[in-house]
């Protein structure tokens, strides 16, 4: 607790007032649409990964690895980026930088990466590997011209075009002017790759087609030659320009050579493609052909090209054009004529003039080549083509077949761009018979906004064939013969959920729609623990075998001794159940399948078991704790002997009944048996025949000499009398001190300090009950004591007992707090701090903490359980205090101390996304695996199984398919169902789909011209409630409709619902927006115009109520009490408020307030009676403040831009957390504090919460010393805006941003920078260094900027925590 101090206090005064409103927004789920990427090794030291990406995914760029020899795509790191990114290309050089800033040992040869912004900055960028971390660092930067020569027109920038090698860079632009960057050569080893040094430019004189570096001789490598399509500023001709220039002379522009004027019939070219395997030859794309030119044909005016029809696509209707190429690597071929001169083919031009070209010969040296260059070729149809270079060209279309169950060998295309190329192992060709056949893949990377949002991995076959111990590819035989061998296997390796339209937020999960045409899907986002199924305890018998069909009542794990096991087991699990009559010991075998131990079973004594666990320090032995003695079962202590013996330790005294019991490992080498029992009062009469009475005790025993094999316990137990039945009992090791936690049915808790400094030991009571003050109110119930001693005890203890009883209690603590959590047998939770109780007995000096008061949830119906997470096999640690603990009732929950010592409960989530329902009891197991721990779980229906749960959560994803694409989805709360509604008109459908499986079990077609544009939930409440679903339709002819439908179980009873038509109505305008509106009336956007409708259920019809023009339509309504807000699509918000009738006046809605930011506005939501929030459809967040008085107009008083296209805006959170941090505030007094939840089409989703204003003040400060920083310091960003900040929209909108933090930004000072790093960007800054002491409470003059720092890190942490969605 000391490392938090002296910060805490001033925490409880400082974030206590704020009146502004301040936000933090980050971006919580990154999408997954690729814009650009290059693959490349660009890890210097890493040899576990074959490649890398580096991409432009949305507004970062990500860094993905390929592992092992089937490509697997894994997140390295990312880094954000405030504007947009043109172009990314891979370069190889060999850097001694790395060497001399000591960031690697040795010097590598590693892929370095050039990019391109949109505001015309050129950056080099490479992986640094510090310790444990991946960054990306900027190596070398600088700005192209963004003006032509004469600085007179700007120049819109395009892509780049690196010379094959790496001695020079172009930036391309859409008009006339190339600037191309020559890097330094005499230098270059030992300053490394230099932007600035040399700089020429070329003014083309018309629209630049594409320009690229050729290839040159081996002899010529101070050679740089370029070639460039231009069509003249008239638009009548095309030319092919050749530029070349040599890297030891001087000059400001590049020479021009030559030009070859195209033929007339040929279409636009779109792309030239460099050939690397052979010198100064590419390849010329046009709309509908290939070209084989090479510079010599330029320099000669040679106009007879070889050309080639690209095939088209069956489907296609129009011109199919590529989109994307990528040049992969050579294979050696054969079946080559060896005549010095090869005939031209004759290619047939389909020209309105049927030209003819002569037939032409192909020169010597382009005969004799043994290699063949691969191209790939992504077309607008999603077609792959395949073209071999040698020397005349072979194109094969490929077709894409899926991978999976799914949709098994059916044909799929994948309109999007090539990426890179990955190649198969050659294999060894030198033991293989000639003409043997050897089959290899290239692996394509095909990704971008129009491949169902994913990036998908495609393996194209290759076959080769062994000639003199060499791999050839046969030509003819090869392309012409695949046929149906070329059927190819696609899986997707970076998943996405774009394009999200809509969105709906529970309790416990985020629901978006996403996915295109047949792909289209729900995307179940939910935070919390993964929890996997790891095995059944009999997968094929199942527990029936082991149980024999009896009912399972408690269940403990403990390590299984060596001794008690015939056959050496692969782990040391086992798990004793306690069932109605016996007891029956399970051990996990070798296999991980689960067996009765006999042997053990027979060691166990046949009482009645209450608790179990191992003893010493092998943890060799068992405690066993019966209701009538206290047993240890082990070895005799001889290394000869296997005999197990039973050492009695404690024996119930006449008339007592023991009813739990636990055990704790002290640190003076003492162990202590804690039992809780019942015990008879003295007599109250002489009579015999009276009935005694019982008290409630609790006894800790000392045990000495646990190891020996006859452990003593003869010193006095520490007894206390409980006033009220006991219903758990548990016992702590708390720094160094012993605890005993006792609950009752009163339910109340008592804490007690078990003191062994003096003789004989005793129970010291603390004043500690964090259920006092929760359950004054409860009166406790008189239980007949008589009837838990008899045979009835335990059918008499459940009749009699209170349901709110305490189930079970534990602690569970850090380093900052220790918390006391009591479960309930009704489900519900309550916790409270204890620190301060026990730091008065611990070891630790240190100044009491804030002790919150105690609180209450329900989060489940069942008993609530603990179990901890960890190894259970060291017996010291088995009840010791814990950093997690497993929450277990109806749900899996996760409970531990977070950051400032606040306690957080995250839920466990299983594959399908529904929290794990029906577990009784979870015991810990060992040998888990990494970042998993192991339990053993018993269901209500006495089910076993084995199951993994994550130590740390996280976001996780889950699809449910729906066949079409998706555009609207509600839950009904009442069923749990998905009403979904898909597609845009002719196939516009209405869904009712199970979120747990998927299954769809109704479906409603809407009419033909009919596209769903609103859906949502409406809950009417007169003499009962009614539930209805409103479906808004727009027709393609005008007009709409108003559906309604209402949910209802189907009538077998099969736990399945169905959809049932109730009314409709005919409207004069699309419905854009629906909104339920108090008890009975629904609020609906119709064209310019909000109107309310009311339900009138005795005549069983809508009643129009009120209508309010407005000057443009609404695309979203959002409600809270009568007051509604319309976002609007040209002037942001309208508030508007609605009057019902009273004493027979009429219905009125008038607008109250507007907010006309000249934005136009995709959705908008209340925050609280003083605020709403909108997302503009450009990205831009604002929040704006509803005026005092009679002021008409709403100002803004928060904006953020995203950057991105926005669809949606939702108010709420995933994360539980029973202590919200105090830096982060509700939105208003009334409410907790909860996340703004804003969705991209891209899939992104980002999240807004808010701050107080001594942290946005830090924070700000944070963010302009980092954007002070050298421009190569690693605090700066990669990327920033073209006005030099971290505004990714600027100029978009006419709102400027305005007290936001951008969370993106700061969370590189805590996750990418060292510490060194760290420390220059507060010394650059005094004012950061003295507000971060000042908020963390420091006195003046005191603390450093070690202790800023730390302070600035933890601020951050906890805010990044909190704004999980």
């Amino acid at each position: 607790m000391s490392e938090i101090l002296p910060t805490r206090t001033a925490w409880e005064n400082i974030f206590a007032n704020d009146g502004g409103v301040r936000v933090y927004v980050r971006p919580a789920v990154h999408p997954g649409i690729v814009k650009c990427a290059a693959l490349g090794k660009f890890q210097p030291c890493s040899s576990v990964s074959i490649a890398e990406m580096l991409a432009f995914v949305g507004t970062s760029l990500v860094l993905f690895s390929f592992g092992g020899t089937v490509p697997t795509m894994s997140h390295i790191c990312d880094t954000p980026v405030f504007t947009n990114i043109l172009c990314i290309e891979r370069f190889r050089w060999h850097d001694t930088r790395l060497s001399n800033e000591g960031l690697d040992s040795v010097n590598v040869q590693a892929d370095q990466c050039l990019i391109l912004s949109e505001n015309g900055e050129l950056v080099i960028i490479r992986i640094e590997e510090i310790s444990t971390t991946v960054r990306l660092r900027a190596v070398e930067r600088c700005h192209v011209t963004m003006h032509d020569i004469n600085g007179s027109c700007p120049r819109l920038l395009r892509k780049l075009a690196v010379d094959p090698l790496t001695r020079a860079v172009a930036v391309v632009s859409w008009l006339e002017y190339i600037e191309v960057v020559l890097l330094t050569d005499e230098n270059m080893q030992k300053l490394g790759v230099q932007l600035s040094s040399k700089r020429r430019y070329i003014a083309t004189g018309g629209a630049i087609c594409d320009a690229a570096f050729l290839m040159v001789s081996q002899t010529e490598t101070q050679r740089i030659l370029m070639v460039v399509a231009v069509l003249d500023n008239q638009g009548q001709s095309v030319f092919l320009h050749l530029y070349e220039t040599w890297m030891h002379t001087t000059g400001s522009e590049l020479d021009f050579v030559a030009k070859l004027p195209l033929p007339f019939d040929m279409t636009t070219p779109l792309h030239i493609v460099p050939l690397p395997a052979f010198s100064e030859e590419f390849l010329l794309i046009t709309e509908d052909e290939v070209v084989l030119i090479s510079a010599l044909q330029i320099l000669s005016g040679d106009i007879h090209l070889y050309r080639q029809k690209l095939p088209r696509c069956g489907n296609c209707v129009s011109k199919d054009l590529a989109r994307s190429f990528c040049i992969a690597g050579t294979v050696a071929v054969t079946n080559i004529e060896e005549a010095n001169e090869v005939q031209r083919l004759r290619v047939q031009s389909r020209s309105p003039y049927q030209k003819i070209y002569a037939a032409g010969t192909f020169p010597k040296r382009m005969c004799e080549r043994k290699v063949a260059q691969k191209v790939y070729i992504s077309m607008q149809s999603g077609a792959l083509l395949r073209v071999c270079v040698s020397p005349t060209l072979q194109m094969l279309s490929i077709d894409v077949v899926e991978a999976g169950d799914r949709v098994p060998n059916t044909p799929h295309t994948f309109a999007g761009d090539v990426f890179g190329c990955l190649e198969d192992e050659q294999a060894n060709a030198g033991s293989m018979a000639n003409d043997a056949v050897v089959r290899s893949s290239d692996h394509l990377f095909i990704g971008g906004d129009c491949t169902d949002s994913t990036i998908v991995e495609i393996r194209t076959p290759l076959d080769c064939i062994v000639r003199d111990r060499a791999l050839v590819m046969r030509f003819r035989e090869d392309i012409d013969g695949l046929n149906g061998e070329s059927v190819l296997r696609m899986h997707a390796v970076l998943p996405n959920q774009a394009p999200t339209i809509d969105i709906a937020l529970q309790r416990d999960q985020l629901l978006m729609t996403g996915g295109r045409s047949e792909r289209g899907t729900i995307q179940s986002m939910g935070f919390g623990h993964a929890v996997s199924t790891y095995r059944h305890a009999e997968p094929d018998a199942g527990s029936d075998q082991i149980l024999d069909g009896a009912a399972v009542l408690r269940g403990w794990s403990v390590k299984c001794p060596s001794q008690m096991v015939v056959s050496g087991p692969a782990t040391t699990n086992c798990v004793v159940l306690q069932c109605a009559e016996d007891i029956i010991p399970i051990v996990e075998n070798k296999t991980g399948d689960w067996q009765v131990s006999q042997r053990m079973r027979l060691a166990i004594p046949g009482h009645q078991l209450l608790f179990i666990t191992n003893v010493g320090r092998e943890a060799e032995r068992l405690l066993c704790v019966f209701n009538d003695s206290v047993d240890i079962v082990g070895n005799t202590g001889d290394s000869v002997s296997e005999d197990i013996s039973i050492v009695q330790l404690v024996s119930a005294q006449e008339g007592e009944v023991f009813t739990h019991g636990t055990y704790v490992a002290g640190e003076d080498s003492i162990c202590w048996v804690v039992v809780a029992l019942w015990a008879p009062s003295k007599p109250v009469s002489a009579d015999d025949n009276l009935k005694p009475n019982y008290t409630a005790q609790v006894r800790a025993f000392p045990v000495y000499d646990i190891d020996k094999s006859t452990p003593n316990c003869y010193t006095l137990p520490a007894e206390a009398i409980i006033e009220n039945e006991i219903t758990s009992l548990r016992a702590f090791a708390v720094n160094g001190e012993n605890f005993v936690v006792v609950g009752t049915c009163m339910p109340s808790v008592h804490m007690f300090w078990l003191c062994s400094s003096t003789l004989p030991a005793s129970l010291v009571p603390l004043s500690v009950n964090p259920l006092q003050a929760l359950m004054s109110n409860n009166e406790p119930q008189k239980l007949d004591n008589s009837t838990l001693i008899n045979d009835e005890a335990e059918d008499g203890a459940a009749r009699n007992a209170d349901v709110a009883a305490v189930s079970d209690v534990c602690i569970v603590g850090s380093s900052d707090a220790c918390y006391i959590l009591v479960g309930l047998r009704d489900g519900r939770l309550g916790w409270a701090n204890i620190s301060a109780q026990l730091m008065v007995h611990s070891h630790i000096d240190a100044a009491p903490q804030k002790i919150y008061p105690p609180a209450l949830v329900n989060p489940g119906t069942g008993p609530i359980t603990f179990a901890r997470m960890g190894n259970c096999s060291t017996p010291s640690a088995l009840y010791n205090i814990a950093g997690t603990v497993v929450v277990s009732s109806d749900s899996l929950y996760i409970a531990r101390i977070g950051r400032q010592g606040l306690l957080e409960m995250t839920p466990c989530i299983r594959g399908v996304h529904k929290s794990k329902r029906g577990l009784r009891e979870v015991m810990p197991l060992s040998q888990g695996r990494d970042g998993f721990g192991r339990f053993f779980a018993i269901s209500g229906s006495d089910e076993l199984e084995v199951i993994d749960i994550s130590a740390e959560p996280r976001c996780l994803m889950r699809e449910i398919s729906v066949g079409c694409e998706p555009r609207r989805v509600v839950v009904d709360r009442e069923t749990g169902m998905l009403l979904v509604a898909t597609s845009a008109a002719p196939d516009s459908v209405l869904m009712l789909v199970d979120p747990a499986c998927g299954q769809i079990y109704a479906s409603v077609q809407m009419q033909a011209t009919e596209t769903v544009g609103a859906l949502t939930t409406w809950y009417v409440e007169q003499q009962r409630t009614y539930r209805y679903v409103c479906v808004g339709t727009t027709r393609q002819t005008g007009g709409g409709r108003l559906v309604i439908y209402t949910v209802k179980a189907t009538r077998r009873r099969t736990g399945k619902y169905e959809l049932r038509f109730v009314w409709e109505s005919e409207r004069p305008n699309g419905i854009a927006a629906l909104a339920s509106l108090g008890d009975s009336y629904l609020v609906i956007a119709q064209g310019a115009a909000c109107v309310i409708l009311r339900l009138d259920v005795e005549h069983r019809q809508l009643v129009e109520c009120c209508e309010l023009p407005l000057r443009f339509p609404a695309t979203s309504l959002h409600v809270r009490g009568f007051d509604v807000v319309a976002a609007s699509e040209r002037e942001s918000v309208h508030l508007m408020r609605f009057t019902p009738a009273v004493n027979g006046d009429c219905e009125r809605l008038e607008l109250v307030h507007t907010a006309r930011f000249g934005i136009p506005t995709a959705d908008a939501r209340f925050l609280s009676d003083g605020y709403i929030a909108g997302i503009g459809r450009h990205g831009c967040l604002f929040i704006a403040a509803r005026p005092v008085g009679s002021e008409f107009a709403m100002n803004a008083v928060v904006a953020f831009h995203i950057g991105a296209e926005c669809t949606r805006l939702r108010v709420g959170t995933l994360v539980q957390r029973l202590h919200i941090p105090h830096p982060v505030l509700a939105w208003s007094d009334s409410a907790l504090p909860s996340c703004l939840v804003a969705t991209t089409v891209e899939g992104a989703i980002w999240t807004a919460v808010r701050i107080a204003d001594c942290s946005y003040a830090l924070l700000s400060s944070l963010e302009h010393a980092m954007l002070g920083m050298p421009s190569l310091h690693p605090a700066q960003p990669l990327f920033l805006a073209a006005d030099g900040s971290a505004n990714r929209g600027f100029g978009r909108s006419s709102m400027q941003p305005s007290n936001a933090i951008d969370g993106s930004l700061t969370s590189l000072f805590c996750n990418t920078l060292t510490d060194i790093e760290r420390m220059q960007v507060v010394e650059s800054s005094p004012e950061l260094c003295l507000q971060a002491l000042e908020i963390a409470g420091y006195e003046p003059n005191t603390g450093n900027i070690a202790d800023a720092i730390s302070f600035i890190c933890r601020l951050i942490s906890i805010i990044d925590s909190t704004s999980v969605c």
